[in-house]
Order: structure tokens, then C-alpha cells, then sequence
């Protein structure tokens, strides 16, 4: 839980984003789930350049 204390606000509403989309997927809107899309590729790309 620590590390929730350390995100931005960004990051927040991100999170609350995902909650939304995973308690309720067909609420979801078409920008949310581009979003969270985005955030994973972005996280996948991050992982692998400094995986070298």
C-alpha cells in the first residue's frame, strides 16, 4: 500500500479508470479503454528498452 501513497495524479485516475472498467467492463467508455490500451503498451515498451 506504500507504494500508492508515492503516484501521481495521473497515475490515480488511471487506477480509478481500470477499477471502473473491471467492476463494470460494459460501462466502459471506447476513450477509457484506448487509454488503459495505451498505458499497457507504453508499460510493455518501457519494460523491454531497459530490459536490454
Amino acid at each position: 500500500m506504500e507504494e500508492d501513497e508515492n503516484l501521481t495524479d495521473f497515475e490515480l485516475a488511471l487506477l480509478f479508470i481500470k477499477q471502473h472498467v473491471d467492476n463494470n467492463p460494459y460501462a466502459a467508455t471506447k476513450e477509457q479503454i484506448d487509454l488503459l490500451n495505451l498505458n499497457q503498451k507504453i508499460h510493455e515498451e518501457v519494460k523491454e528498452k531497459y530490459k536490454e
